[in-house]
């Protein structure tokens, strides 16, 4: 996923900057924020799916990842059955009698929550790598990676500030994700084939926020779980955070980043090894491990089956650090429905022009898109209230609103009244009415403004994938309230919204 902070934050382990996201106080590097709005660098060759660098590397992170999670699993189910985690489940979610399940139960609720989570790449902020313009005048038929835009010239002439130390992003790559070396000096790619060698940076949106992953952008991309059968590795933590906090060979190569914040929440004697479909179990219990102060096994129970919103509801610290890297090791191809959704957050780009470039997107892909409100703000690395001596509130990250003006050119098994087209770009009109001289919307207003569509456009409200829902999530993007999956239109009747 593009990272806020800069260029290299978004080509580098999703860790750094999303926790530059969250805490910037850690700081943004002005020097690689060099990507224009109007575009820049050489065209984008064809690639292939997958090359066979990363199907080795898939290999062997399989092979390790099977023999990790089968001694994980007495592990994880030990820590399942404690009398702690039982005492936090029957404070959250009494009324859902979850506290009562056999351990076994609750692993296996956790494991099919693995692959019904979205898999989701954010992008489009201040300091991201990756921009709309870059998409649309993009011919090719993929979503470009970071690698690929610096081979490119996207960041300008490569030097050794895109490359091994000054990023942990090579060292993660290579360390976790045993993925090939780059022939150039700096640890930087020599052809455009090693370039498109390495990855696409991805967290697995177990929590189900809206937003997906909204400090590194206010644009979701969303991946179909078929990556999971040859191409999902899933580390356990952040690499970036990995990476600069606990690998100690790159922590002491002169020139290295350090970012010694993160040494205050990981715990660093844990197993990095990335977890592959059918053995998650590792990745699963690290992921609470390395993070312990966060209790994530915990939110995310919570989260599923809490009684009320004061545990549904998603804090703002679990934003930071709490996701699982769930990279694909492969090309993400338009034309195999590599994105299966577009987000777009509500208060930062709809009734913009920016939002507008979106639907352009789209539409010229036959992508479905979708609006969501999180947190209500213009930028989660800025907006930060913590930051601002303000407590750091809770938000629901509820269903999402479909986009009607592009819903058709994507054939989904919805269509709508004219009415509520109507409905829907008077809201948009609206929305752009009351931005303020640079764009910004205040909160309060955006409340209000999402009230309405919630209300006005109530059959357009999507929920977020969640086990039991829908047959195929790699065709379906979520249901309707009545219950209905929004999918690819296939030989099914429309539902119309």
């Amino acid at each position: 996923m593009a990272f806020l902070g800069s260029a290299r934050c978004c080509r580098g382990a999703l860790a750094l900057c999303s926790l530059l996201a969250v805490w910037p106080a850690s700081g943004a590097d002005p020097r690689f924020d060099l990507l224009p709005r109007a575009g820049g660098g050489q065209p984008f060759p064809p690639v292939q799916r997958m090359y066979g660098a990363q199907q080795k590397a898939m290999a062997e992170i399989t092979e390790a990842a099977r023999e990790a999670s089968a001694v994980a699993t007495p592990r994880l189910l030990a820590l399942l059955d404690s009398a702690r985690f039982r005492a936090h489940l029957r404070d959250c979610c009494a009324t859902s009698g979850i506290a009562e399940w056999p351990a076994e139960r609750l692993l296996g609720t956790l494991r099919d929550n693995v692959y019904t989570a979205e898999l989701v790449h954010n992008f489009e902020n201040g300091h991201s790598g990756l921009t709309l313009e870059v998409l649309l005048h993009n011919t090719t038929n993929y979503l470009p990676t970071s690698w690929q835009m610096i081979e490119l010239g996207y960041y300008g002439k490569k030097t050794a500030k895109l490359g091994h130390p000054a990023s942990p992003a090579d060292a993660a790559e290579e360390g976790v994700y045993r993925l090939q070396p780059f022939s150039q000096p700096h640890d930087l790619p020599g052809t455009y084939e090693e370039a498109s060698a390495r990855l696409q940076y991805v967290a697995l949106n177990m929590l189900r926020l809206d937003t997906g992953n909204p400090g590194f952008g206010s644009v979701t991309a969303v991946m179909p779980p078929s990556f999971w059968k040859d191409a999902v590795g899933a580390a356990p933590i952040d690499t970036g955070i990995y990476t600069f906090t606990c690998n100690e060979t790159y922590r002491n190569t002169p020139g290295a980043m350090h970012l010694n914040f993160f040494k205050k929440m990981v715990d660093c004697r844990h197993d990095i090894t990335p977890g592959v479909a059918g053995a998650m179990d590792h990745a699963l219990l690290n992921n609470h491990l390395f993070l312990k102060p966060f209790n994530i096994l915990g939110a995310m129970f919570a989260r599923w089956y809490g009684a009320n919103e004061s545990w549904t509801n998603v804090s703002k610290e679990l934003l930071g650090p709490s996701y699982l890297e769930a990279d694909v090791l492969a090309s993400v191809l338009y034309e195999e429905r590599g994105i299966k959704l577009l987000v777009g957050a509500f208060v930062p780009i709809f009734g913009t022009p920016r939002g507008r470039l979106l639907q352009q997107f789209a539409q010229k892909k036959g992508i479905a898109l979708a609006w969501a409100l999180g947190e209500a703000i213009m930028d989660p690395g800025k907006d930060i209230p913590s930051l601002q001596n303000k407590t750091m509130p809770s938000f629901k990250a509820g269903p999402r609103i479909l986009d009607l003006t592009t819903s058709a050119s994507a054939r989904l098994n919805v269509s709508s009244h004219g009415s509520a087209r109507c409905a829907f770009e008077k809201l948009w009109e609206d929305v752009a009415s009351v931005r303020g001289p640079n764009g910004e919307l205040a909160q309060e207003k955006a409340w209000a403004l999402w009230a309405r569509a919630e209300k006005e456009l109530h059959s357009s409200r999507v929920a977020l994938p969640a086990p039991g829902m829908c047959a195929d999530w790699d065709a379906c993007i979520g249901t309707l309230l009545t219950g209905e999956c929004v999918c690819y239109r296939s030989t099914t009747a429309d539902i119309v919204v």
